[in-house]
């Protein structure tokens, strides 16, 4: 994982912006996956809209309690903190015959590197966590967009579907549009 500080820092109430609502896209390489005897199955809901990329699934985000972020100035810095859930994801088999049931999906704050988000499955475990964000603010600065960002194995999920050497590597591709629902009442935006 890349190196960030440690854990978010606190900030005052009147110094977040909070972030739910919208959709999220997951792309996984399904190649690499079936290779190490992994199958994911997208649920009934789950859509595709971009017919450049037959396997990128999209979902709706819903409030989770939002996910929290600092951003002095309006230029993001970190997120601090929060979830948004995403119901109507996938299912992952593996060829032994484990299953994993991510019908609800959290997308929350890592508590360990605030520059990283986890995907975090029904069992409260953080199966994937995304790094490399690349993102922006929108619409003078009412929506959040992440253009792309890697989602990656994290240790438990290698050990449990019994591909250790799938930890750390990456799997596949996270896009998000969420609305920005609160931000300091000082920020001003300016074009």
């Amino acid at each position: 994982p890349d190196q960030a500080p440690a854990s978010p820092a606190p900030i005052s109430k009147s110094d977040r912006w909070l972030m739910h609502g919208g959709t999220l896209r997951l792309r996984f390489n399904v190649d690499r996956l079936s290779a190490q005897g992994i199958h994911l199955t997208p649920s009934a809901d789950a859509q595709n809209k971009n017919p450049d990329y037959a396997d990128e699934i999209e979902f709706p985000v819903y409030h989770g309690g939002g996910l929290e972020f600092a951003a002095p100035d309006g230029d993001f810095e970190q997120f601090t903190g929060g979830k948004v859930v995403v119901r109507g994801g996938f299912k992952i088999s593996t060829d032994g015959g484990d299953s994993f049931d991510f019908s609800r999906l959290e997308l929350r704050a890592d508590p360990d590197n605030s520059q990283h988000l986890q995907l975090v499955g029904m069992d409260g475990e953080p199966w994937f966590y995304v790094n490399h964000v690349m993102y922006k603010m929108i619409d003078e600065h009412r929506t959040f967009y992440i253009r792309s960002a890697d989602v990656n194995a994290s240790e438990q999920f290698a050990r449990r579907v019994g591909a250790e050497n799938l930890a750390g590597a990456y799997i596949g591709e996270l896009k998000l549009l969420a609305d920005i629902v609160e931000r300091p009442s000082t920020f001003r935006y300016s074009a």
